[in-house]
């Protein structure tokens, strides 16, 4: 025995609150509209929206701006990293200086420690 279809009760509680704010037949009221006011409110309102875009648009060119910044610093850093590679590395001779002579050391002394004569 096949089941039997359920009611779409989303789409009839939809229904019933599109109704529920509509004024019923005895309660309609005239209102008093000032158009200056709406006037006034409009135009704010545009204001804000096109001060809302520029500041999206800001926000966007910062947002660039900050990407290629790191992009740039990565850029640089790889190539010092290559430049690092590709130069020839001199070895580090200990003891001596660059014309491949012995460093002279100076000559230690003998320390007279005060302590042990008195």
């Amino acid at each position: 025995m096949p089941r039997p279809k359920k009611k779409n009760l989303s789409a009839a509680r939809r229904v019933e609150k599109e109704e529920s704010w509509l004024p019923k037949s005895g309660d309609q009221k005239r209102v008093k509209v000032d158009h200056d006011e709406v006037a006034t409110l409009t135009s704010e309102v545009a204001g804000l929206r096109w001060e809302v875009g520029t500041m999206r648009e800001e926000m966007m060119l910062e947002r660039n701006r900050a990407h290629n910044i790191r992009r740039l610093i990565d850029a640089v850093d790889g190539l010092r990293e290559e430049l690092a590679e590709l130069r020839p590395r001199k070895p580090k001779l200990k003891g001596k200086d660059g014309k491949g002579k012995e460093k002279e050391k100076p000559k230690e002394r003998p320390r007279e420690d005060e302590d042990d004569e008195e």
